[in-house]
């Protein structure tokens, strides 16, 4: 089996990555070729019979020669809310060369960039909502549900374990951690807004950087003037273990929500609130424009959530938090058990087997 990767956004990628181990571990003979764009030209994943392709844009030209000079069984495209960075015609392309696509659903009821018109053969969704959304938006796709990749089969590595128990007993550390996005019109606004208003309070916070943000030292620079941040965080790593142990979450409308909500790998998170930042009518107008069916954020499971349109009333809320709740006392490891992880591990394979075949079999 051979099947063609193409993501351009990193929330795909971190599933597309766990998806490239099954498959090329499952059998020797299979061949995958990765082309990263976008957000993802950094990642430098290595494995047997996988080829990468990176490239800040790839053009229609460059996409019609790696479809034409490989025979594809199947082709794999990420969702980005992004027109331009050419999953569509990807799409499109693969649709007149009966070659069958499948994608992934990272954001609960989230479409990207595909349209009634243009979407791929296949969606794999994670939720049961999602479900039933693309039997109402997407009549004619064939969708199926199954576990996250992403964090079912998420490794948590020795070095990062240590980083998140010293962090946690630490225990003087701040226990709000602010989860960046790119700055889509609204999303800057409602970040530094809240920044402001919690400057002028006693309480701070870690900022982690979304990835597109690693290297933006104009942010940095800018953070840096926030009495209230304590710490910028520009790798992946140092977000986990912040994330992880965290109290209180505050985002705008994050996948890393719904991550913290579902757990990653034998991680279980110890946040009690998330918060999300939903102030002005431009950053609701940008939610509804990235590709998803949903008015607004996620509501969270596991984890109790609030939608604040009033970014001065959920600072004020934090505060009365904080004075009620220490942010001191016992210290929490929150691990799943080997037996959870296991289960879950052989159901999601088992459900991927059961997708290969099908799409093995399909017609266009």
């Amino acid at each position: 089996m051979k099947i063609l990767f193409f993501v351009s956004n990193i929330g795909s990628y971190l599933h597309a990555e766990q998806i490239i181990k099954i498959i090329l571990d499952k059998n020797k003979k299979n061949n995958c070729i990765l082309l990263l764009s976008g957000s993802c030209i950094n990642r430098k994943p290595v494995r047997r019979n996988l080829k990468v392709l990176t490239k800040e844009k790839f053009s229609q030209y460059e996409i019609e020669e790696i479809i034409s000079r490989n025979n594809f069984d199947n082709v794999f495209i990420g969702l980005t809310s992004f027109s331009e960075t050419q999953e569509n015609y990807l799409c499109e392309l693969c649709k007149r060369k009966s070659i069958p696509t499948w994608t992934l659903q990272d954001y609960p009821q989230y479409y990207g960039s595909f349209t009634k018109k243009t979407y791929p053969n296949f969606f794999l969704v994670l939720d049961e909502d999602s479900l039933e959304d693309i039997k109402t938006e997407l009549p004619y796709a064939n969708v199926l549900k199954i576990l996250s990749p992403k964090n079912t089969l998420f490794n948590l590595s020795n070095k990062l374990e240590k980083k998140i128990v010293l962090k946690e007993s630490l225990r003087n550390d701040s226990k709000i951690t602010l989860a960046s996005q790119p700055f889509l019109p609204g999303v800057k606004f409602n970040i530094f807004n809240f920044l402001k208003l919690l400057d002028q309070t006693n309480l701070q916070c870690e900022v982690c950087l979304h990835p597109e943000q690693f290297n933006n030292s104009d942010i940095i620079k800018d953070l840096s003037k926030f009495k209230c941040v304590n710490k910028t965080n520009n790798n992946y790593d140092d977000n986990i273990a912040s994330f992880y142990t965290a109290k209180y979450l505050v985002t705008s409308f994050s996948t890393i929500a719904i991550d913290l909500d579902r757990g990653m790998g034998k991680l279980n998170t110890r946040c009690e609130k998330i918060y999300y930042l939903f102030e002005g009518d431009l950053i609701k107008k940008t939610f509804q424009n990235i590709g998803s069916s949903l008015s607004y954020p996620y509501k969270t499971n596991n984890i109790k959530s609030y939608l604040y349109e009033d970014i001065k009333s959920m600072i004020n809320n934090l505060c009365i938090n904080s004075e009620k709740e220490s942010f001191g006392g016992k210290i929490v490891y929150s691990y799943f058990s080997e037996e959870k992880l296991n289960k879950d591990k052989h159901i999601l394979k088992e459900q991927l087997n059961s997708f290969f075949k099908e799409i093995y079999s399909y017609l266009i």
